[in-house]
């Protein structure tokens, strides 16, 4: 068992680049805003979804344009 999770690990060494977060004292507070943004953003564009799922392209051009603009303000 050891040895197949050793090997999974020197597998994911080889093939992934890891993501070393910033190192700002405001980072944490970033990303907690950000995340609950982004779930909130897309549970109002779920809703509007289920309402019309025909109009899926209307609502993804919209959903980035609230994202960019949750971030200019």
């Amino acid at each position: 068992m050891y040895v197949s999770l050793y090997q999974a690990f020197l597998k994911t060494q080889e093939n992934y680049t890891f993501y070393t977060a910033p190192q700002l004292d405001s980072y944490l507070d970033l990303e907690t805003k950000f995340e609950e943004l982004i779930r909130q953003i897309l549970s109002v564009k779920r809703l509007e979804w289920l309402e019309d799922p025909e109009d899926m392209d209307k609502l993804v051009s919209e959903t980035l344009e609230d994202f960019k603009a949750a971030y200019t303000q």
